[in-house]
């Protein structure tokens, strides 16, 4: 274990401070809550459903997921927690995980234990307020997934996630240029669209020929965004990426601040 810092709590910084402002002690009090950091290989579990929570996790570096598996073994992916996204903040109040979530990638967790995180809270209020916001946004880009699955075409489906990640992660200061890692697998994708391999597949496909998208070494690069855009019929409005709290005082060097 050691003390996480770099690229992996700067985006929790940036994540937390679409919602407003951070102070320097509520930052010091986030590296000091968040002190155990793990390594977890791809396709291995940080928790299983029906397991009790112990932890909330940051995701410093890679890609993780949550998922259920029915009984007939099928998985349905119904959230891909990008770098600086937190989980599981459902663990404060959850008795038992009632979903797995699991390394899509090798990736990098920082974690804070339930008690840490509840003095955390208690010792500065304002983040409570900064992490319920964080929680309602989380559900809803769970309710733009479900439209997705639900009403939206294969193409439009794959479109509008490829749109999805690239602004979340431009928002929390990563994957600028229209470029992004995805390290997920065809299978991966089939099971965050709800769609075949073999239908994924032909959709990738389309999407190349039309130059909307190109991958090359697990990463993806947005072609041309404006019809990346429209195939997949996107509006970030969901994100909530730039509405500060109510209440929050202005940033200072602003026109009018006095």
């Amino acid at each position: 274990m050691g003390q996480p810092h770099g690229l992996g709590m700067d985006a929790l910084f940036r994540r937390l401070q679409l919602y407003g402002p951070l102070e320097p002690d509520e930052r010091r009090g986030l590296e000091a809550a968040f002190a155990g950091v793990r390594t977890v290989e791809a396709n291995h579990d940080l928790i299983a459903e029906g397991a009790r929570p112990a932890f909330v996790g940051v995701l410093l570096d890679g890609l993780l997921c949550r998922y259920k598996v029915l009984p007939g073994g099928e998985r349905q992916i119904v959230a891909l927690p990008t770098p600086g996204d937190m989980f599981d903040l459902q663990g404060l109040v959850l008795r038992r995980m009632d979903h797995s979530i699991g390394a899509v990638a090798r990736s990098t967790v920082a974690f804070a234990t339930l008690q840490a995180a509840h003095e955390l809270m208690d010792a500065h209020p304002r983040l409570t307020a900064l992490f319920w916001r964080d929680a309602v946004v989380e559900c809803s880009i769970l309710r733009e997934w479900v439209v997705n699955c639900g009403r939206r075409t294969a193409y439009a489906r794959m479109a509008h996630l490829f749109c999805e990640l690239s602004a979340r992660l431009a928002a929390g200061g990563l994957g600028k240029g229209g470029a992004y890692p995805l390290p997920l697998t065809q299978a991966d994708l089939a099971d965050a669209l709800g769609l075949s391999v073999v239908h994924v597949n032909r959709t990738l496909q389309q999407l190349r020929a039309e130059r909307l998208v190109a991958f090359k070494g697990r990463r993806l690069s947005i072609l041309d965004r404006a019809g990346l855009i429209a195939a997949g019929g996107f509006r970030a409005d969901y994100l909530h990426v730039a509405e500060p709290m109510e209440g929050d005082p202005p940033k200072a060097g602003k026109e009018g601040d006095s």
